[in-house]
């Protein structure tokens, strides 16, 4: 099985149309004060204001900025009390970034996906993260092993259910 999104953030010619993509929307200024945009920020709520705009609440346009920098400073922000759910700057999303992203998105993962049909062994990839952050080491690896207790109980249910 191939991680798709991992494939996708470290492939250099994706990234390196996001970038101009992104640069169309944003100066380098801007992109950088919205820091680490991993959640419910800038990119997500445009993606979602292009697809299904009536899911976002008007209130995203006043929304203070959450920039994290790094995985800490996020956690140090998701921590604090009263914290609203996002990161970024959801109060600069816009319909015309969204489309922009949403087609990079999927450009990018049709890329991979013809690539790999096509017999490129994407297995031998990068991938980003390389390397787990400590930040989020210890539920990653709960996740993991709690995966592998699991595929682990279904190879052997699948073993007892195999017809000669």
């Amino acid at each position: 099985m191939l991680h798709l999104t991992g494939l996708f953030r470290a492939d250099a010619a994706i990234q390196s149309r996001g970038n101009i993509m992104r640069a169309k929307h944003f100066t380098p200024a801007e992109v950088s004060s919205f820091g680490l945009d991993v959640h419910a920020g800038v990119g997500e709520t445009s993606g979602m204001l292009a697809i299904r705009r009536d899911l976002v609440a008007p209130s995203y346009q006043t929304v203070p900025s959450r920039a994290g920098h790094s995985l800490e400073e996020l956690r140090e922000i998701a921590t604090r009390p009263g914290w609203q759910g996002y990161f970024s700057s959801p109060a600069r999303a816009s319909v015309e970034y969204g489309r922009a992203v949403e087609a990079w998105w999927v450009d990018g993962f049709t890329d991979l996906i013809v690539r790999a049909v096509g017999g490129e062994n994407l297995l031998l990839h990068r991938r980003l993260p390389e390397t787990v952050p400590p930040a989020i080491a210890e539920p990653v690896e709960t996740t993991f092993a709690n995966e592998a207790t699991f595929e682990r109980k279904l190879e052997s249910w699948l073993a007892r259910r195999k017809h000669p």
